[in-house]
């Protein structure tokens, strides 16, 4: 192949009848004229049939070649039922055969011909229906109309339901209209409410868009208790819910009064989804908590500012003085503690040990005081 590559660089077109090659022969061609650029020369006809050839080599030769011929790509659209079939054949590189399809599909055809296997999802077998699952985001124009968000809600409540996560994991990557974002949550949820499983609840759930409605209290509570699981899925799951929904009093609540509990790593998102929730009680006692989290160290310089950078002029000096302490070398903090107890009159040891083992202040599980906590 290589001298035949050298022969051809000193011409300017292919001369032979490709139309009587064997598929090698015909590999051989397309692979050549890749190299020397000398694929437009090759009627894109003779390369949307090989592509639906069932000799691996030659599919993926061929694929390779049409991804480097968008123009022909977009002016062949009649094709595309061919490259359609190639695209789910496990013989082939689906990924290089669905990148020929991504830059031509907002034109109309395209666009109808997608929405079409969308439409017929249902009645395909589901190894077919995972395929379509994993890849329409991909494939779906750029700006969705509302037969498009009609047709994928459709898909989504009535096709297989062990599929129904990986479908709403695509809507979620789609620019879906404004106006839809309600329907898709409705229907999210609804899916959700239908589940026993927590773990597809869970995943189910970080696919809803972003709303300020109350996504109720047994699936908050849900997602609260998950950012305890041992399986770092389902934490980044829970997470991705809780970022894109409001959260209760409630919920916000249990979440401040259990942040050691939580991963460190994940304290950034729990304050946002905390500052979020717009509860000013539950924010002020956010940061009057912060100083103590152990996580609360690592924040980034600046992080609790722009944090709190839309809150009230309240919580916007508490959060500056919080990063200021935040910021101090740990001896600094202790003589600043030191001067506040200065301060301070003669206490109730008691009282004050009733408190320190209250189970709902919980300062036992972050901090010890003798043989407590």
């Amino acid at each position: 192949m290589y001298a035949l590559i050298e022969i051809t660089r000193t011409r300017s077109r292919l001369t032979v009848d490709v139309e009587n090659l064997n598929e090698l022969q015909l590999t051989t061609i397309i692979n050549v004229a890749k190299e020397t650029n000398l694929l437009n020369t090759i009627d894109s006809k003779i390369l949307f049939s090989a592509l639906g050839s069932q000799n691996q080599e030659l599919q993926i030769a061929t694929a390779h070649a049409l991804n480097a011929l968008p123009k022909v790509v977009n002016d062949s659209t009649e094709y595309l039922a061919d490259v359609w079939e190639s695209t789910y054949d496990s013989s082939i590189s689906r990924n290089v055969v669905v990148s020929l399809l991504r830059e031509p599909r907002n034109q109309p055809d395209v666009e109808a011909f997608i929405l079409r296997q969308i439409t017929n999802a249902t009645n395909q077998n589901k190894d077919y229906q995972l395929w379509l699952a994993q890849n329409f985001h991909e494939l779906a124009p750029t700006q969705l109309d509302a037969e498009w968000i009609s047709q994928l809600l459709t898909w989504l409540k009535h096709g297989p339901q062990e599929l129904s996560v990986q479908i709403a994991r695509s809507i979620a990557k789609l620019n879906v209209p404004t106006s839809s974002a309600e329907q898709i949550l409705a229907a999210v949820l609804t899916l959700i409410d239908s589940t026993k499983d927590a773990r597809t609840k869970i995943s189910l759930a970080s696919t809803i868009p972003y709303t300020d409605s109350f996504i109720g209290h047994e699936l908050e509570t849900l997602l609260v208790e998950s950012l305890k699981s041992s399986d770092s899925k389902m934490i980044a799951d829970a997470i991705a819910a809780l970022n894109h929904v409001q959260l209760s009093e409630q919920a916000a609540r249990r979440i401040v009064s259990g942040l050691n509990d939580y991963r460190p790593q994940d304290l950034p998102l729990l304050i946002e989804s905390i500052v979020r929730s717009g509860h000013g009680e539950t924010i002020t006692q956010l940061l009057i908590n912060l100083p103590g989290i152990r996580a609360a160290k690592t924040l980034p310089r600046g992080y609790l500012k722009n944090a709190f950078r839309l809150s009230s002029d309240e919580h916007k000096k508490r959060a500056q003085e919080v990063a200021t302490l935040l910021e101090m070398p740990d001896e600094d903090i202790r003589l600043v503690v030191e001067a506040k107890l200065g301060e301070l009159g003669t206490g109730d040891p008691i009282r004050g040990l009733e408190l320190f083992r209250n189970s709902k202040l919980a300062c036992s599980n972050c901090h010890k005081m003798g043989y407590l906590g």
